[in-house]
């Protein structure tokens, strides 16, 4: 999940049994108090990343409490070999600063993430979030949250206005919620309060609210519906059992029913008089990772295998802003689904761009060796005969060393002569037609 688009809907009324409520509280229900999102798109040397910021209560009275949310995707960061999988570490700092921009609270933590294949590294579908807080008295803040990728010594920043605020609501009320982890919500204490023993499923997902003002030992009983436009759905019950002044909901989800845009959290007290109701709605969306690539130069001099020559010209002759929009516009233009945030031809080609340069690199970098060419135009082949196989002979090649990669797709293969330290094309006008001016997706 990396956004989420808050609309919360509360009405008065009367649960079954004995407790009576008045009015409730809008406390952290109004459109000020439920999340702030930080999303503002990054520099092209930075890793990019959200943040939803909510508005708690802690344990203790006196001070406000902000639970921060980071959302990135693993191209964001960098990973290196940790025995058999890949590893990303990241460090996170908060600074809460006040009208007058000065720093009144830090807070910092640290986390890794894991990805089992080098393609996985470089996903920008695969979505890691990391959860902690800041405790503050009361009043408006500037908050700072800073991402760094520790191996690359790259730094992110994020800020915006928030607000703290530490009273408790005089009636029944609910918290902003969170969607949640079950490897997170084991790790949050701090959230839950260190006399909770609930178990959470690590890999599920989980709405977690706190729940103000219900009596130590009275049961709420709440149903929940989660649903999108998709026709998936998910429904359930969730007991609170009270405990004064704060308590907790922790509702089990099915994460299949959360991916949509237009997925809702409907949550409700079960009784037949009941009139209390939250809706939020869950408007799920990729990160704003700003642009996709280190360096615009450099992104901009790998067009070359699919730009015509006037759109290089064009792409030259700039600079600054101008240049970077014009890029942008280059591939707008070949966006096969414009409707929505992703450019997947895009995202393809950099992402072929980025293991070619992996896998090919000789005395230059890998997407500029004829390997790579064909790599990034064509993809990767079905089949290939590795140096020294013999099904060549007897075509005049002799006892050069040639490496071949098939397309059973495209019914072609590709013959690679070594020449040095690098492979060249022996076979060019076979494939021309397949190296021509856009990659084959």
């Amino acid at each position: 999940m990396a956004n989420l688009s808050i609309s919360l809907i509360l009405t008065a009324g009367v649960l079954a049994g004995t407790l009576t409520l008045g009015p409730l509280s809008l406390y952290s229900q109004s459109e000020e108090n439920t999340q702030i999102i930080l999303n503002q798109p990054q520099p092209d040397d930075v890793p990019g990343f959200s943040v939803r910021v909510s508005n708690l209560v802690p344990a203790i009275g006196g001070k406000g409490r902000l639970a921060v949310e980071l959302g990135f995707v693993n191209d964001a960061l960098q990973f290196i070999k940790d025995k058999k999988k890949f590893k990303a570490d990241f460090e996170v700092r908060l600074v809460l600063q006040d009208s007058l921009e000065q720093e009144v609270t830090t807070a910092d933590w640290s986390g890794t993430i894991y990805a089992s294949s080098f393609d996985e590294t470089n996903s920008t579908e695969a979505y890691s979030s990391s959860l902690g807080k800041i405790d503050a008295a009361p009043g408006s803040y500037t908050l700072i949250v800073e991402l760094k990728d520790v191996e690359t010594g790259r730094v992110a920043r994020q800020s915006g206005d928030v607000p703290v605020d530490a009273d408790i609501p005089i009636n029944l009320a609910v918290s902003p919620i969170l969607f949640l982890k079950g490897e997170q919500l084991s790790r949050s204490f701090w959230l839950l309060g260190d006399d909770y023993d609930t178990e959470f499923a690590p890999d599920s997902t989980y709405a977690v609210a706190q729940v103000y003002n219900l009596a130590e030992d009275d049961r709420l009983v709440l149903s929940f519906k989660v649903g999108s436009g998709n026709a998936r759905s998910d429904s359930g019950s969730v007991i609170v059992v009270g405990r004064g002044r704060i308590s907790h909901i922790f509702a089990a989800l099915d994460p299949t029913t959360i991916s949509g845009d237009d997925a809702r959290f409907k949550l409700m007290s079960a009784g037949h008089h009941s009139r209390l109701a939250v809706e939020q709605s869950i408007r799920i969306s990729p990160v704003r990772r700003g642009r996709s690539y280190r360096n615009l130069a450099a992104a901009i001099e790998t067009l070359v295998y699919i730009a015509s020559r006037k759109e290089m010209d064009h792409l030259d002759s700039l600079e600054g802003e101008e240049q970077a929009a014009a890029f942008e516009a280059f591939w707008d233009s070949r966006d096969p689904t414009p409707e929505t945030a992703e450019n997947e031809y895009k995202t393809e080609y950099y992402r072929r761009v980025a293991i070619a340069n992996e896998r090919f690199k000789y005395h230059e970098e890998g997407w500029r060796t004829e390997m790579g060419r064909v790599f990034i135009l064509i993809g990767p082949p079905q089949y290939v005969d590795e140096p020294g196989r013999s099904d060549l002979s007897g075509r005049g090649f002799g006892t050069r060393e040639f490496v071949v990669w098939v397309y059973s797709t495209y019914q072609r293969r590709v013959i690679f002569e070594r020449i040095g330290s690098d492979f060249r094309i022996v076979n060019y006008g076979e494939i021309f037609d397949l190296l021509g001016d856009e990659m084959r997706m």
